[in-house]
């Protein structure tokens, strides 16, 4: 975080497993790692791209873009659409306390 200019960024790191029944059983499909660093400035990815908006008096936006690549699952992969972008955004809001 560099507190003159406004400029942040954050590593984001988070995994996701989809489930779904189909009549009596539960099919569990492979977890989702989506890995990016959200950031105040621009980022691009093959199918999305936008823009984070820099910290004026600690608010601002991050945003980043992660390629979900496919899995192999004969459900996941048709149903999400992958290997596709995953757009990932942040609100936040940062307090600079003295103690």
């Amino acid at each position: 975080m560099d507190f003159e200019t406004g400029q942040a960024e954050l590593d984001f790191d988070a995994e996701f497993q989809f489930t779904a029944g189909f009549f009596d059983r539960i099919h569990k499909t492979p977890h989702l790692q989506v890995t990016t660093t959200l950031t105040t400035e621009a980022a691009t990815g093959k199918l999305r791209s936008g823009s984070g908006m820099r910290l004026v008096g600690g608010q601002g936006k991050l945003l980043g873009i992660a390629r979900v690549p496919k899995t192999g699952d004969w459900f996941l992969d048709p149903f999400l659409m992958l290997p596709t972008d995953a757009f990932a955004m942040l609100s936040a809001e940062f307090t600079i306390v003295d103690v």
